[in-house]
């Protein structure tokens, strides 16, 4: 946390991943548990952030699979989707509400992505 508030501080770019971690059950429909780490960042050096969700990852690379799933055919290949949305921290606002402004954030780029799922990445991710 520390370099990163000296980054902030000098103009540069952090980027957190605030789960910390893949979901346990593998479930792509749900985000984890955040962690307040860029909510504390957020509100202490007032900077903007870019939350950005990457969507689909789940068929190349599932929890329970040692190593990633490649394929070259194109009719095989899963969408993998980012999402990006802006969050402006207000003045004086609390890392409560912060964190829960990015939850909302996430959430709805969660719903926006499987919206727009192919059919095709349906089926995959019900197979497992």
């Amino acid at each position: 946390m520390s370099l990163a508030r000296e980054a902030l501080k000098d103009g540069e770019v952090v980027g957190v991943m605030p789960e910390g971690h893949i979901p346990k059950n593998g479930d792509s429909h749900e985000i984890a548990e955040l962690r307040p780490g860029v909510g504390v960042l957020a509100v202490e050096s007032g900077a903007h952030l870019m939350v950005l969700g990457v969507f689909g990852t789940d068929l190349v690379w599932n929890i329970r699979h040692r190593f990633p799933r490649m394929t070259l055919l194109p009719w095989k290949r899963p969408t993998i989707r980012v999402c990006i949305d802006w969050l402006y921290v207000p003045q004086g606002a609390d890392v409560s509400s912060t964190m829960a402004d990015i939850r909302t954030g996430m959430t709805r780029m969660l719903k926006e992505a499987h919206q727009l799922e192919s059919p095709r990445d349906a089926r995959r991710r019900a197979k497992g």
